[in-house]
This record gives C-alpha cells, structure tokens and sequence, in this order.
C-alpha cells in the first residue's frame, strides 16, 4: 500500500520539489523536504523534546476525507505533534498576515495571540495587506528591522516569496512559511491543497450522480495565477476528485477561468461564462477560496440558473457563513472544504517555539481538511468561530 499513498500524494511532491529547484537555481541552499502528514492541532501536554511519531502506512487506500501523505522518506508518512507549552524565554515571534481585512485572518490571529500568552512570546504584527505587492516586502524589513528571532510569514502573492526569502536569510532570521509555499523557509504549514481540491471535487461528483445527465456534466475551475502554482492545485486536485465518480468526462469539458480570488472577480468571469453556454445544466465548480466560490454563486443566482450549478468554496470564513442563509434549493453554493483556522495558533506557535529551541520540526506539516455543508456546520465548526451575517 506504500505505492497507493505515494501516488496519492505525488502532485504535492511535484510542487514541492519544482519549488525547491527554482530556490536552488537563484542561489539557494535547500533540501527537497519529506512531506509530514496532518498536523496535531489540539493542545497536547508533552515534554519539549518528545519527538514526531511514526505512523504505519494504512492497509487500506486512505478515504477521500482524509489527509495522511506519504513521506519521502522510506514512503512512511510523519506526524509533528504540536506541543502547546511555555518557551524557554521570551522569543520574540514575528507575524506577517496574509490579509487583515479577511474574516478568516481574523480567526487565526486571535487563534496565534491565544497560543503565544499559553507560550509566553511577544507576538510582533505586521499586515501583508493582499493584494498589495509592496506590503509584503516592508513587513519583510520591518520585522529585521525588529530584530525578531523567527518569523511565521502568511503571504498570498506567491511571485514575491523569493524577495522574501532573501531578505530573512540575509538577517539570519528562520521563517515558517504558511499558506503558501516559499524557498528558504524553515517548515511549512498550511493547507493540502492537492487533498483540499479532492474533497471539495468528490463531493461535486456525488453531487452530479443524483442530479444531472452525467454526459452533459460541465467542470469549471476559477482561477488565480497570481497566487502560485501550490495554492492552484485545489483546482486540479477537484477536477480528480470530480473524475473518481464521474471518469469520463471529456477534455473539452473542463474549463479553466480567471477570477477566483474576489466576489467581484468570481461573479463577473462566472456570468461571462454562463452566458457563452446557455446549454450548460450541470456545472461544476470550484474556486481557490471561498470569495471567488461566493461570485460564482452570485451569477448562477441573478441568470436564474440555480438549478445548474453546484458550487464547492475552499475555507470556513464569512462568505460561507453568508451562503449558508440561502436553503441549499435555492442557491448553486452547496459546501465548502474547511481547514480548521480556529486550531491554527495550537500548531504555529509550538512550531516556532521548537525551531528556536532545537526541537525537531518536519519540513512540512499539512492541515486536517473536512466538508462543511449547511447539515453539518453546527457540528463542524465552534460556535464563537461561526461568522453568521
């Protein structure tokens, strides 16, 4: 069953291991990293020392919800078990945040400051402001400028990351890259956006088997070359998770479109869309967040073609909440693929502490993914998390 959960995670090795040569070819001393399976996110007691534990390969293919990789090491997948414990000292723990004004970000915020008073840091702020491509690089400075002693960096416009990376290696400052993928970083944590797009992808095919005229089944990807190729595979990773139900649509079927990234952007290039192909009864489609999921909807909506559309966002953040109003009849957005924000200060806080302190870190540690649907948020998702309109 080892080469099952190698071929399950091999996009995500791909990406990887094309982002790790692109570092080395500007100059950059990296290792192409192993991959780390879910990471723990609960607070766990532990001694500061306990190391990652080691986890057999399933005897079983792994179920379409779950998130266990494979490692390159020997094909056994690791698991970092984030220990929520006070630090040796006061470290001082840089934050740059991919976007202040998203709901989501204001989620994992409090989630960091909650941890980081559990762990007694000093959390220094900084704003990357996306979709500003000057905000990143200041907060860069900023937190050399600061002196910090590690830096856990959310930013969204992945053209910059190399910038990024060189101003942090020039300082000596170690760095967690979060959300999206960078050269030089020490780990990364964030999403598993090959396993994130499958979910979201499985659910849709479902979806069309007991809705639609499968010879007549449409896939449409919203799209955001901007933010780089990592984030992006939430869009190839739903158009496999849509083909294990339904393995024979054709090619000329799939459709790749820009705007995935706003509600603007989503309900402008998706109207576009459903105008070209008035014919077009069982669309579906999936975007990189859920602000884009949310623009799609919007233009379903407003043509009068609810009934054609079956919308799965990426996330657990406002837009969601707000489709949610709508009954599931009458409205195209029908789920989203969470990643537990409100768990994420219980894994970068105890990452950085480790870093600093010569604990081991994997090199990659992945969120739990899951699907959130208006049957099951009330289960999925704490009620002081739950942004309802």
């Amino acid at each position: 069953m080892k080469t099952n959960a190698l071929k399950r995670c091999f996009p995500l090795l791909v990406a990887i291991t094309i982002i790790t040569l692109l570092a080395g070819c500007a100059g950059s001393a990296t290792q192409i990293p192993t991959v780390s399976g879910p990471v723990n996110t609960e607070p766990v007691v532990a001694s500061p020392t306990t190391p990652p534990v080691q986890v057999s390969v399933p005897t079983t293919a792994p179920a379409a919800n779950t998130t266990t990789t494979a490692a390159a090491n020997n094909g056994e997948p690791t698991i970092y078990r984030a220990v929520l414990r006070p630090a040796t000292k006061n470290w001082h723990i840089g934050y740059t945040d991919g976007g202040s004004t998203f709901d989501v970000s204001k989620i994992r915020w409090k989630s960091i400051q909650d941890a980081a008073a559990v762990a007694g840091v000093t959390m220094v702020y900084c704003d990357n402001a996306y979709p500003d491509l000057q905000a990143p690089i200041r907060c860069a400075e900023q937190m050399v400028t600061q002196k910090v002693d590690l830096v856990i960096s959310s930013n969204w416009t992945g053209d910059l990351n190399s910038r990024i990376s060189e101003i942090y290696k020039a300082a000596n400052i170690p760095f967690i890259a979060w959300d999206v993928t960078s050269p030089g970083s020490r780990s990364y944590y964030g999403i598993d956006t090959w396993t994130a797009g499958t979910i979201a992808g499985d659910y849709a095919g479902k979806w069309a088997l007991t809705n639609c005229q499968i010879d007549q089944v449409d896939i449409v990807l919203m799209t955001n070359p901007a933010v780089g190729t990592f984030p992006l595979m939430k869009l190839s990773g739903f158009e496999a998770g849509v083909r294990s139900w339904l393995p024979g649509i054709p090619p000329e079927r799939v459709y790749t479109i820009t705007g995935g990234s706003t509600a603007d952007e989503g309900l402008s290039s998706m109207d576009a869309w459903l105008t070209a192909h008035p014919d077009s009864h069982c669309v579906l489609v999936t975007a990189i967040n859920n602000a884009g999921a949310s623009g799609a909807s919007s233009a379903f909506t407003t043509s009068g073609r609810v009934k054609d559309g079956c919308i799965v966002g990426q996330g657990a953040d406002a837009p969601m909440f707000t489709e949610f109003v709508t009954p599931e009849t009458k409205s195209a957005y029908k789920a989203s693929v969470s990643d537990s924000p409100w768990k994420d200060g219980n894994a970068l806080i105890p990452m950085a502490v480790d870093i600093l302190e010569g604990v081991n870190v994997p090199p990659i540690s992945l969120k739990v993914h899951e699907i959130i649907t208006r049957a099951n948020i009330n289960d999925t998702v704490p009620t002081q998390y739950q942004i309802w309109p």
